[in-house]
């Protein structure tokens, strides 16, 4: 895995976050043993995939507990001067950022709202948000 520095612009160094070195090393079980297509709603899934073993990832590291958690992808990622809390959210798609450099966090957190694109592989790092949400109440059912 090779992971990129900062540029001084936008992004921190991807390796600050360990939630986000997770998030990429579970692409590579995911693309070696998943058979997910790497487009559309498998796509999207296989992001998914990668962004709950990221969450699971950070909570351990930093023992978080599920109720105490900031369910968020990325915290750290974004230089200071930006509007951002991180890539994603889990617990709230579409609200990790706001900024005029990068726009408005386009995740939404139910089918219904499915984005249908042919951009980023139609929609890869924009849909994931529908299976994330559905983590969050599971994660709360009492054991």
């Amino acid at each position: 895995m090779v992971f990129g520095d900062d540029d001084g612009r936008i992004f921190n160094r991807f390796t600050v976050a360990l939630d986000v070195i997770a998030h990429e090393l579970t692409h590579g079980v995911s693309d070696r043993e998943g058979g997910l297509s790497y487009q559309g709603q498998s796509g999207a899934l296989n992001e998914s995939l990668a962004d709950v073993f990221e969450i699971l990832t950070k909570q351990f590291h930093l023992q978080q507990r599920v109720s105490s958690a900031d369910w968020l992808i990325g915290v750290g990622l974004f230089l200071p001067d930006m509007n951002a809390r991180g890539l994603r959210s889990i617990a709230a798609p579409g609200s990790s950022y706001d900024d005029p450099v990068l726009g408005k966090d386009p995740q939404p957190g139910h089918m219904r709202d499915y984005v249908k694109t042919r951009e980023d592989n139609g929609g890869v790092h924009i849909n994931p948000g529908i299976p994330n949400h559905g983590l969050l109440p599971v994660s709360l059912i009492p054991t």
